[in-house]
């Protein structure tokens, strides 16, 4: 969607577009004041705030959590644990989330996507905090059915 909605605000304001690729948000996030980007779309938390001005939502997204199928981890109870893994992409609103959210488990920023996938495939990290539509493309991509958690009220 941001890359569909680049293109139509470049083509009504008669300008070219280039697109600035960034492994996560975060870094899109940090970059906000070297001038490297004009636009972005990003999910807007109080951290971004200070960094950057926002328009109107143009999407709202679910926050979930991916765990491996066959995990100890059913829900929400159990993956805030003592020794429970949660991995969440750099600098994310998502990540911001889990780490107020999460009392107990230990939540872990990683850079990349594909990194986090691997860690989770591996059984390196106990689940994923990302948005309920990027997740649904991960789980097509394990093996075995990845299983979902309902937040409870949380991200």
């Amino acid at each position: 969607m941001p890359v569909d909605l680049g293109k139509e605000m470049a083509a009504q304001l008669g300008v070219p577009v280039e697109y600035v690729a960034y492994d996560n948000s975060g870094q899109i996030t940090d970059a906000a004041a070297k001038g490297i980007w004009d636009v972005t779309f990003l999910p807007q938390d109080a951290v971004r705030m200070t960094k950057m001005g926002f328009g109107p939502i143009y999407q709202v997204t679910d926050a979930t959590y991916i765990v491996k199928a066959g995990s100890s981890v059913t829900n929400f109870q159990t993956l805030d644990q003592p020794g429970i893994k949660v991995a969440a992409e750099y600098n994310t609103t998502t990540m911001r989330g889990a780490v107020a959210h999460l009392k107990n488990a230990k939540v872990i920023e990683y850079q990349t996507y594909d990194e986090i996938f691997a860690l989770l495939k591996n059984g390196e990290v106990d689940a994923f905090a990302l948005s309920r539509g990027q997740l649904n493309d991960m789980a097509k991509r394990f093996p075995e059915r990845a299983c979902w958690m309902k937040p409870s009220s949380r991200p």
